[in-house]
């Protein structure tokens, strides 16, 4: 494992093992990690994952369809508590933008696109709904209901977390004439490749090379696509 640490949780999905937080880090006033890394079973190999948001040790970890649900630990080195629950979500494969002209246009809200299908509510409230994605059957309440279907669904594929048609931030991909008239040359390849939105030309602008890999520059905002773009620049290197 590429970090060394105790306290960590793992979940698997899709063949990936993947290993969050711990505690033991000198290089932090609170002693715990937020690396976040995943290991191929198939290739024998590790790599970086997007870092844990409210990085603890002692939690757990939880995969149930396509997120990995990471409650509790604690945030300081030793004993301590929290309530926090996150909840990541693995990378999916390189994408590439499809034309805008083979899109649909956006759904109405009658026709809206959602992760399930609705099978029958019972008179204290329950759900019972199948995944579209899947056919996995749950039974859910009402705030379960609606945080199940958060965010909503791409109306072209009803994938939540990033797709061909958007990006995990739910920003609209570029097609493939706007990349050649919009991207600077420099990132034209990589847009081609993996798929980017006029907001991550935004956000191209604020990550540099230095020292052999990309980084996000000193003093940038940086967001989960942001982080997403410095991990697939510096795997297409």
């Amino acid at each position: 494992m590429p970090t060394a640490r105790s306290g960590i949780a793992a979940a698997v999905v899709e063949g990936r093992i993947y290993v969050f937080g711990g505690e033991g880090n000198p290089s932090t006033a609170t002693g715990v990690f937020a690396e976040n890394e995943s290991f191929d079973v198939a290739t024998g190999t590790w790599r970086s994952e997007v870092p844990m948001v409210n990085p603890r040790h002692g939690i757990g970890a939880a995969a149930i369809g396509d997120r990995i649900h990471i409650p509790a630990g604690a945030p300081t080195q030793g004993f301590g508590l929290s309530s926090v629950h996150d909840a990541f979500v693995p990378r999916m494969p390189k994408r590439r933008a499809v034309r805008a002209d083979k899109m649909s246009p956006p759904m109405s809200d009658e026709k809206e696109v959602r992760r399930f299908d609705l099978l029958s509510r019972s008179e204290s409230g329950l759900s019972f709904v199948r995944e579209r994605r899947g056919g996995v059957m749950r039974v859910l309440t009402e705030s379960e209901l609606a945080d199940f279907d958060d965010p909503k669904p791409c109306p072209e594929c009803a994938e939540q977390f990033g797709c061909e048609h958007f990006n995990c931030a739910g920003e609209a991909m570029l097609s493939d004439a706007e990349i050649e008239t919009d991207v600077v040359e420099t990132w034209r390849p990589f847009a081609k490749e993996v798929g980017v939105s006029r907001q991550d030309l935004l956000r191209l602008r604020e990550i540099e090379e230095r020292e052999g890999e990309y980084r996000v520059a000193d003093g940038a905002t940086s967001d989960v696509r942001m982080l997403e773009l410095v991990l697939l620049l510096n795997e297409a290197r």
